[in-house]
């Protein structure tokens, strides 16, 4: 019925539990099916992001110790991009074949 009020929601217990039984399975029905034979999705390796961090750690240190907020800010944004670009690279290797 389109047109009619909306169902109030659940109050007793009862209808508590139906409720969440019910989210509990269409959660799991939609979980999507893993195969076996299936590679597992690329990821990009964290301890390489975690090297660059670290290594420009004493850097970000030192300038806001200096109170140069504007290299501390130039610092991290080339070690970010730095860290974002290793992580493509590494996952290039996973194409099998030109789009």
């Amino acid at each position: 019925m389109v047109n009619g009020p909306p169902t109030p929601p659940p109050t007793t217990a009862a209808e508590l539990q139906d409720e969440a039984r019910i989210a509990s399975t269409s959660t799991a029905d939609q979980a999507p099916a893993v195969h076996a034979s299936d590679p597992p999705p690329p990821q990009a390796a964290p301890e390489t992001r975690l090297e660059i961090y670290q290594d420009v750690l004493p850097a970000l240190i030192d300038s806001l110790a200096r109170n140069e907020y504007n290299r501390l800010v130039l610092v991290a944004e080339e070690a970010d991009l730095e860290a974002r670009q290793r992580a493509i690279d590494s996952n290039q290797g996973f194409l099998s074949s030109p789009l």
